[in-house]
C-alpha cells in the first residue's frame, strides 16, 4: 500500500480529497437526491460522506473501500450513529454488485488511484440506465514534465494525472454520453479551509514516519499550485 494512502487510513482523514468535506456538502446540496435514492460511495474512507447522505437525504447507501483500516473506522462511525447499510472491502476495478443497481456512484479522489478504464467500466455496469457518476479528481492544469509527473505519481500512488479534456474523453470512451465539468479553485486555494475542516480518527501506535506525510503533501501542493488542480465531473450514461 502506498505511504500516502496508508497515512490517510492510519490518521482516519475524513474528506480526504481536494476541497474536503465542505466541497462534498456543497456538491450534494446542489445535486439534490430523492428519498431512498440508491448511492454507491466508492472509496468511502471513514464513512463521512455516506453518513451525510443518509442523515441529510435519506439515501440508500452502499459504501466500499479498499483499505481494511478505513472499513473498520467507517463501521464504527455507522454503529455509533445507528445506521444500517452495506459496507464492504472492495476494489473499484472489480465490483461485486449486480448490473444496473445504483442511481448514483460517488467517487471522491478515487479514480486516479485505479486503472481508470477498469473502474469506469465497472461503475457504468452497476449504474442504472440513466445513472449518474459524480467524481472529484486531480487534474493537470498545465503541462507537467515527465519528472514532475513521476514525483507526483510516486508520492500519491496515482496511476495517471489527466488534463480536463483527457478526463472528458475517458468518460466518453467508457460509455458516458453527457459529461459536465465544474472548474474549482487550485489545491492551494482550498488547502487552509480543507485542513481546518478535516476530521481525524487516529489509530493507535502510528509510526513516526507517517507524521511527516502531511508536511510532504503540503510541500507538493505548494510546489505545483499552478500546475495541479481538480475538477468535479458529473457523468450521465
Amino acid at each position: 500500500m502506498n505511504d500516502y494512502l496508508e497515512f490517510l487510513a492510519l490518521f482516519g482523514v475524513g474528506g480526504a480529497h481536494p476541497g474536503g468535506f465542505p466541497l462534498t456538502k456543497k456538491i450534494l446540496q446542489e445535486e439534490g437526491f430523492s428519498v431512498n435514492a440508491k448511492v454507491l460511495d466508492i472509496g468511502c474512507g471513514t464513512g463521512q460522506t455516506a453518513a451525510h447522505l443518509i442523515s441529510k437525504y435519506q439515501c440508500e447507501v452502499t459504501a466500499i473501500d479498499k483499505h481494511p483500516i478505513m472499513i473498520n473506522k467507517a463501521k464504527k462511525r455507522f454503529q455509533t450513529l445507528g445506521y444500517t447499510l452495506q459496507l464492504s472491502q472492495e476494489d473499484a476495478e472489480n465490483l461485486s454488485f449486480k448490473n444496473h443497481q445504483f442511481d448514483y456512484v460517488l467517487s471522491e479522489s478515487v479514480l486516479s488511484f485505479t486503472d481508470c478504464e477498469k473502474s469506469l467500466g465497472e461503475i457504468k455496469r452497476v449504474l442504472t440506465n440513466d445513472g449518474v457518476l459524480i467524481a472529484i479528481e486531480m487534474t493537470n492544469e498545465e503541462n507537467l514534465s515527465t519528472l514532475e509527473m513521476e514525483e507526483i505519481k510516486k508520492f500519491y500512488g496515482v496511476k495517471k494525472i489527466l488534463a480536463e479534456e483527457e478526463w472528458k474523453q475517458l468518460f466518453i470512451d467508457s460509455g458516458f454520453t453527457n459529461v459536465s465539468i465544474r472548474k474549482a479553485d487550485s489545491l492551494l486555494t482550498n488547502l487552509e479551509e480543507e485542513f481546518n475542516n478535516t476530521e481525524f480518527q487516529l489509530s493507535q501506535g502510528i509510526p513516526q514516519s507517517y507524521v511527516k506525510i502531511f508536511d510532504q503533501h503540503e510541500e507538493l501542493t505548494n510546489k505545483y499550485k499552478h500546475k495541479l488542480g481538480f475538477r468535479i465531473y458529473r457523468c450521465i450514461i
